[in-house]
């Protein structure tokens, strides 16, 4: 369809293409809210054509039982009703206060503004040498979150509560087995596997690995790339790395070997993490000489989205990233940013 398209595009003058183009763009809508019974909301982010009707509709005749509110719906929109990409999140604001899912989306129509890096998910032959990471994650997956969140320091002030004391020592080997792969033969490999290796288990230790060699920007490249990872749960571990990282050990990082990974993603790639990535960024050193390669060139749609939510948390996020980018604070309404972007 898209080389039917630009045929027809060609055959007609310049400024014809231009209308063309602009009639045929489904820009997006204003954030949807769905209020519950219980008084919190559902707050779904990117629909173009779509409405929060028709997603309802849609769930409940291919998904029966799921719902706008659970975690299952981001899987039914991908792979059943054929979404570029999906997330939901919930969202609690304490004692007294209702919580708010917020669902990210980029329609069916947005498919080629998405770019996985497609890994296989395989479990077989893990390496023996890290099998002390590897079987805490396999076997023991209160135990590995709990040291990874101490580890990162990404919920400071939280001790890990472990059930036995079985677990307690599974930790401590956790974290001895972590600390003894810093020689440079390690970082080799780690970045060797987090980048190509087949087995999954072995690309989540990669991710802990890396966070050993802090210092050197292809660490953070390593670990931006494998946000990409269509499925499983490589991004959700290498996002808890760099956010750790970016919060307690902060440094500039100079991304341009990664633009084009990261303009992805900062347009509806991987929306799992992209509020973990605006964050990263964020706090590494993005300047407006980034801004082009970054959001340039029809870029960082998503970015505006959350610049837009009701949740106080992404649209915070988001706008101190933009302000990174474009220099100075543009204010929290949309237009004024998307004014700018559009000259990059």
């Amino acid at each position: 369809m898209r080389t039917a398209r630009t045929r027809l595009t060609l055959a007609i003058p310049w400024i014809g293409a231009a209308l063309f183009a602009t009639a045929s763009r489904a820009w997006p809508q204003a954030p949807s809210v769905l209020r519950l019974p219980d008084g919190s909301t559902v707050e779904v982010l990117g629909l173009r054509r779509w409405t929060i009707g028709m997603l309802q509709d849609s769930l409940a005749k291919y998904a029966p039982g799921d719902s706008l509110q659970s975690h299952a719906c981001a899987a039914t929109l991908r792979y059943k009703l054929h979404f570029a990409d999906a997330s939901s999140a919930t969202f609690s604001f304490g004692q007294g206060k209702s919580d708010a899912v917020v669902v990210s989306v980029r329609e069916p129509q947005d498919s080629a503004r998405v770019h996985y890096r497609d890994l296989p998910l395989d479990t077989l032959s893990p390496r023996k040498a890290w099998a002390p990471i590897t079987a805490v994650f396999r076997r023991h997956p209160n135990v590995f979150w709990q040291e990874l969140q101490k580890r990162m320091n990404v919920s400071p002030g939280r001790k890990p509560q472990y059930r036995t004391r079985a677990d307690r020592m599974l930790a401590l080997r956790f974290a001895a087995t972590l600390d003894a792969l810093r020689r440079e033969s390690d970082r080799l490999e780690a970045t060797h596997v987090l980048a190509t290796d087949a087995n999954m288990y072995d690309r989540v230790a990669a991710a802990l690995i890396l966070a050993n060699f802090v210092k050197r920007d292809d660490t953070w490249w390593s670990l931006v790339e494998a946000l990409r990872e269509s499925d499983g749960p490589v991004k959700g571990v290498a996002a808890t790395v760099l956010v750790g990282l970016s919060r307690n050990a902060p440094r500039a990082v100079n991304w341009s070997a990664k633009a084009t990974t990261l303009h992805a993603i900062l347009d509806g790639t991987s929306l799992f993490v992209l509020d973990d990535l605006v964050q990263v960024l964020t706090h590494t050193g993005v300047s407006p000489t980034d801004a082009p390669a970054l959001i340039g060139n029809g870029g960082g749609e998503m970015l505006l989205e959350y610049l837009g939510s009701r949740t106080g948390s992404l649209a915070s996020d988001s706008r101190a990233l933009l302000t990174a980018l474009r220099g100075r604070d543009l204010g929290p309404d949309i237009e004024p940013w998307r004014v700018w972007m559009a000259t990059l």
